[in-house]
């Protein structure tokens, strides 16, 4: 044993307390205790683990003090201690080596102040203080980590003013930062502008504080972002435009604090919004028709303001409850509690068509790449029908695109899909890369003839194609296309919407999973969470990002495919007493002809 240097013995839900002899262990590099249920305190024998690099005490009862010589001769990497019960002091020397990457304490109750040797520990990437009740002055205790990319100091007893001079300007040069959690802390003042420069970060909370004046107008440059939290603040004076710039954004909560003026028409730019809380604040006039383009809105809540007149005929508002509404004496609409609205201007019947125009073009060239890419998959079967292929695409030339030039463009710039320009070959199909003589871009993508298995399955007709061969490879194939994502790649690629509208079928009826938008690569030792992201019914409500999640939804996208039915209409039928004890087995066999050999 004294010449071991590693020992990890995590999730085996080892009891009782840390035996003191494993401080004998002089050649130990890594040691990992996590998950289990020992109670106790640390030996006082870890100090003397000088080549330690790696402890892991996580997620267990773990009491008392931390020795406080943990850190002085050693060269510690990675110190996780977090979820546990310990008190007191931080050992002030943890970085005394100046190598220290991940420091995590979470959840525990220390009492100190930030350890000294943390300012100027340039090598940190990941922190995480929070949930305790540590002191200091924020502006005096910490320091300019150039390869940060995660810190959260919520929930604990910080001071000092957030302003120029007190976090110092070199803020801006964390530009590897992604999540930055404050809220819970006692900070004052502005906003530093430096904030603004930190362009990869994608979550950012300073709610519950006490900041003032003007929300930042160069949080517009943050194009990564989606989560802003600013709620709990004192910040006035109305929503700068640059703001309604970030488009990547799906959460964002504004409420509790004394924001006025009127929201401004280039909000209709955050196409990926989701939630939107409003309320709380001083907000006036007329609600932008511009809500109306939002299409990803879920979720709104503008409460107790002033704001009048009717409200956005939008599904967020139209299903809004009264309580997300109330609060605004001149507000009127087709929603229970509102007043109704006396007449309809003749300005919102221009609206649906300045809208709906566009949206038809944009679905008429959708349409358009794709019957280009049937005509080339027909061409590629029967060489000598050029004749018919040219009429395949000659309807093209009525809409704002040549489709016969676009189709001639694309051959000639794949030289006839030659393997040359492929970038990648995958399950779905292939992926070619080619510049076009007329520079604009296009994405052609592979046509599935079956369309998404929720269309199949969207009335009782249709979902009689899927006997139970075709029923249970189309379970089989999503769960091996989720195992491939989850256990062959490189970093796990988590979907977070598996749904039957993501799942598409061939002429074969083999699954194809689609729509890669909200997937998230899942990064190894690190607490990966995120907004919520995904279709209602489906959703894992949870917003740390794991495996699990695609499992939860791959698992009622298994009971939709057996019973035949919208998983709404699934739990709706479990609603009552009754309906459970009369169910029956071949209640999920609507739809087969017969029942499965099982």
């Amino acid at each position: 044993m004294g010449n071991l240097t590693l020992l990890h013995l995590y999730f085996n839900n080892l009891l009782g307390t840390i035996p003191e002899e494993l401080g004998n262990l002089k050649r130990i590099q890594n040691l990992q205790l996590s998950r289990s249920q020992l109670h106790g305190y640390v030996p006082n024998s870890f100090v003397h683990l000088t080549n330690l690099n790696i402890l892991y005490l996580r997620d267990n009862q773990l009491s008392g003090e931390i020795p406080q010589g943990i850190g002085d001769f050693m060269n510690l990497t990675n110190l996780q201690i977090d979820t546990n019960q310990f008190t007191g002091f931080l050992p002030q020397n943890i970085c005394h080596s100046g190598s220290l990457q991940n420091f995590s304490t979470f959840n525990n109750h220390f009492t100190s102040r930030v350890p000294k040797s943390l300012k100027n520990c340039s090598s940190l990437i990941r922190v995480r203080l929070d949930g305790n009740q540590l002191t200091g002055d924020i502006s005096n205790d910490f320091g300019v980590y150039p390869t940060l990319n995660y810190i959260d100091l919520s929930y604990n007893r910080f001071s000092g003013k957030i302003s120029i001079g007190a976090i110092p300007k070199e803020i801006g040069k964390l530009t590897s930062l992604e999540q930055l959690m404050l809220n819970g802390n006692q900070f004052w003042g502005d906003i530093p502008s430096e904030l603004g420069s930190l362009t990869n970060l994608e979550y950012l909370d300073l709610s519950s504080n006490r900041l003032t004046n003007s929300i930042l107008s160069n949080f517009g440059d943050l194009s990564k972002l989606n989560y802003l939290n600013l709620s709990h603040n004192n910040f006035s004076q109305t929503l700068p435009v640059p703001l309604m710039s970030l488009f990547q954004i799906s959460e964002m909560d504004l409420s509790f604090n004394s924001l006025n003026g009127e929201i401004p028409s280039e909000i209709s730019k955050m196409q990926s919004l989701e939630k939107l809380n409003l309320s709380h604040n001083y907000f006036s006039g007329f609600i932008p028709t511009a809500f109306e383009e939002m299409l990803a809105l879920l979720y709104i809540d503008i409460s107790y303001n002033d704001f009048q007149g009717p409200i956005p005929s939008s599904k967020d508002f139209l299903d809004a409850p009264i309580e997300a509404l109330q609060g605004n004496k001149r507000l009127c609409g087709n929603v229970t509690g509102l007043e109704h609205c006396n007449n309809s201007s003749k300005e919102s019947h221009k609206v649906v068509f300045l809208t709906a125009f566009p949206i038809m073009g944009a679905l008429l060239v959708i349409f358009a790449f794709f019957r280009v890419f049937i005509a080339f998959k027909r061409r590629k079967k029967d060489p000598e029908s050029e004749q018919s292929e040219m009429h395949e695409v000659e309807f093209l030339s009525m809409t704002t695109v040549n489709g016969r030039t676009l189709y001639q463009e694309i051959m000639k710039a794949t030289k006839g899909f030659d393997d040359l320009y492929c970038i990648g070959k995958g399950g779905c199909g292939s992926v070619y890369n080619a510049k076009l003589p007329s520079e604009h871009p296009f994405l052609v993508y592979e046509y599935f003839e079956r369309g998404s298995l929720a269309k199949i399955m969207e009335n009782e007709d249709s979902t009689k194609v899927l006997d139970w061969s075709k029923r249970l490879n189309i379970v089989r194939d999503a769960a091996y296309a989720l195992s491939y994502m989850h256990h062959d790649c490189v970093l796990p690629i988590i979907h977070r919407d598996i749904s039957s509208h993501n799942i598409l079928l061939d002429s074969q009826y083999d699954v194809h999973v689609s729509d890669f938008g909200t997937a998230k690569l899942l990064k190894l030792d690190t607490s990966n969470w995120s907004s919520f992201a995904g279709t209602y019914g489906y959703l894992a409500y949870t917003m740390k990002v794991t495996e699990k999640c695609d499992v939860y939804s791959f698992g009622v996208l298994a009971l939709e495919v057996l019973r035949g039915k919208r998983p709404g209409d699934f739990i709706c039928s479990l609603s009552s007493p009754s309906a459970m004890k009369n169910m029956q087995l071949k209640m999920f066999w609507t739809g087969a002809s017969h029942f499965p050999n099982l």
